[in-house]
């Protein structure tokens, strides 16, 4: 069964992913919203992981995407974007998606 960490902030989520990484147990993927506390936002948050995982499947997830264009978070990497509200299937959806993309590259 797999762990599925959830933290406050994207701060705390690069150091945790750091850890993971030092201790070579990386994570599958990513679900980030797009805005969050911290410096660090969605989009940014994906940026700093990249650095240390490049390859690291990532779902955005927002209530407000109605204001922004969609490929644009596509351009910035993520492989899915999911609006809110949703349910356990279009999360398992994204995930799958996510992770069947980052596979089709590799």
């Amino acid at each position: 069964k797999r762990q599925v960490p959830s933290v406050a902030s994207g701060d705390r989520a690069i150091d945790i992913f750091r850890g993971k990484m030092e201790e070579a147990i990386p994570f599958d993927a990513l679900i980030t919203d797009l805005t969050m506390p911290g410096r660090n936002d969605g989009v940014q948050l994906l940026r700093r992981l990249r650095e240390l995982d490049p390859e690291i499947p990532a779902v955005l997830s927002s209530g407000a995407l109605h204001r922004q264009n969609i490929s644009s978070y596509r351009d910035a990497g993520f492989q899915y974007v999911l609006r809110k509200p949703f349910g356990e299937m279009e999360i398992r959806n994204a995930l799958a998606r996510a992770l069947a993309e980052r596979d089709s590259v590799a």
